[in-house]
């Protein structure tokens, strides 16, 4: 395939592909949150493993949620604007929107714990889950978080 024809593919897939590229990164930040919380901090900490599991998960969830908004409002979307009331906005529209598979990425491993799989093997499952969630979400809902920085675009207002 000749390297115009490439390039070609690449702009017209672009938001596609760099949303697919951000998602891995995403979880990879998670999955790496979340391992360094539950081996090097919170293994020597006082509470149950399920306590543990579910702050490591929530404070994962949170870096890979702030990871996620960063890249994709400025690579993925192309949205460029600071202006502290329409980026606080934006943050709080991408955090709704990321809450239903937040409940499944919490409490999904602890329940699967609790019944009696490996920690290591739940916390990764939550988190293909979540991954899983937010894929139907986006094909569902067709990005409305993001339906914001398209129309403040065509308005001038970045």
């Amino acid at each position: 395939m000749p390297m115009k024809k490439i390039k070609e593919l690449f702009i017209k897939y672009k938001e596609i592909i760099m949303y697919l590229i951000f998602g891995v990164a995403t979880t990879g930040v998670n999955w790496v949150v979340y391992s360094l919380l539950m081996k090097a901090v919170l293994v020597h900490a006082p509470g149950s493993d399920d306590v543990k599991m579910t702050v490591s998960n929530v404070i994962a969830w949170i870096a890979a949620v702030i990871f996620a908004f960063i890249t994709n409002k400025l690579w993925v979307f192309e949205s460029k604007s600071w202006v502290p009331k329409v980026a606080a906005r934006e943050f709080v529209s991408f955090v709704v929107s990321r809450l239903a598979t937040g409940v499944i990425e919490w409490f999904g491993p602890l329940l699967l714990f609790k019944i009696g799989l490996d920690q290591d093997l739940c916390g990764r499952t939550g988190k293909s889950k979540r991954k899983i969630g937010n894929a139907y979400k986006k094909r569902v809902l067709r990005r409305s978080f993001f339906v914001g920085f398209r129309i403040a675009r065509r308005s001038r207002l970045w």
